[in-house]
């Protein structure tokens, strides 16, 4: 999950509330933070960093399976 902390419409706490959801269900989730960010990422360095850490999640929890 990624979160930008200034983000009007998805304010942190609610996913603050999903995360540990999520983990009670041992459903796998790591939660990325954005200081400067509010709802998506336009600055390419944050894209970077939130895709990196997407494809990395991914290929942790779907290669292991495979």
């Amino acid at each position: 999950m990624a979160q930008g902390l200034t983000d009007p419409r998805v304010p942190p706490h609610e996913s603050e509330q999903i995360v540990p959801a999520l983990l009670r269900r041992d459903i796998p989730v790591e939660y990325l933070t954005f200081r400067n960010k509010g709802h998506g990422f336009l600055k390419r360095d944050n894209r970077r960093t939130a895709h990196r850490a997407v494809m990395a999640f991914l290929a942790r929890h779907l290669l292991e399976q495979a």
